[in-house]
């Protein structure tokens, strides 16, 4: 399933506690030194096979573009659900690099308190690439502590990791870095939030129009039936995993991120033929 490893605890409020104060550790990686300081394109219809040119100004709900690419993430930090843990991530050769990375989450000794872990990387840590398993263009992370991947969306990624959480023992602190990663709520101006919500109107239409597609290849009532199940159940897994982003009852930022994600992986799966998510 496509969240499937993003039902974690959340730690937003663990920055939020009152009365405790965060330990802050940084973590020097073998070989490192401490860091100084911190178009719209063409649009392809949706049904495989069928390579119709649209405009992209169009907007019609039936259309979905080419991957984002990573000049949409680089060069900007980016906030697990725009608060304390950050990632900034360069272009390098063809592909990105992780240049800066703080993780906040609480201390192994104890529970509830908070901490943070500022990870040195010199030379920066190379972003693998990985492919389009979900129809986004993916990369790997291989951070000794806590390896994660991530899924490239418009100004923000995706990361999934095989840990719920990771524990720094040398900082003595666990961190959880699945989730989405984006501007935190004071980058959004009016303009923003309304192009946001005009967003992810587009993509509700996308996913209705990917998901048509996907039932199309259905050979029977069963397979149907599991495709409506599972879509029917993104909208509540869509709240759970955004109701921890700072400003998203005002902006709606992760919800038109998250639905973008899913127009894409509902297409790359029409076009294996695949109705159901393997992992359902």
């Amino acid at each position: 399933m496509l969240f499937r490893h993003l039902a974690l605890p959340t730690l937003a409020a663990l920055w939020c506690l009152t009365g405790s104060a965060a330990v802050t550790a940084q973590i020097i990686l073998p070989g490192a030194v401490l860091p100084k300081g911190t178009a719209a394109g063409e649009v392809l219809s949706l049904s495989p096979g069928k390579a119709k040119r649209k405009n992209a100004a169009t907007g019609d709900g039936s259309t979905i573009g080419k991957p984002p690419g990573e000049e949409l993430v680089a060069g900007r930090p980016l906030y697990l659900n725009g608060g304390a843990s950050m990632i900034e991530l360069a272009r390098h050769d063809k592909g990105l690099e992780v240049k800066k990375l703080t993780l906040r989450g609480e201390q192994s000794a104890k529970p509830g308190e908070a901490c943070e872990v500022n990870v040195a990387l010199t030379p920066a840590l190379t972003a693998k690439p990985a492919g389009q398993p979900a129809g986004l263009l993916r990369y790997e992370v291989e951070l000794e502590a806590c390896p994660f991947s991530f899924d490239i969306l418009e100004d923000a990624v995706l990361v999934d990791s095989p840990n719920l959480t990771c524990e720094f023992k040398e900082a003595g602190c666990m961190v959880s870095a699945a989730g989405l990663w984006g501007p935190k709520a004071s980058a959004f101006t009016p303009a923003k939030a309304k192009d946001t919500e005009r967003a992810r109107t587009r993509w509700e239409a996308a996913v209705r129009a990917a998901f048509r597609d996907a039932t199309a290849l259905a050979k029977d009532n069963n397979a149907i039936k599991q495709a409506a199940k599972e879509q029917a159940g993104f909208s509540s897994e869509r709240e759970e995993k955004c109701r921890d982003y700072a400003g998203e009852s005002t902006f709606g930022f992760c919800a038109a991120r998250l639905t973008q994600a899913r127009a894409f992986a509902l297409r790359a799966r029409t076009a294996q033929g695949v109705v159901v998510d393997a992992a359902e």
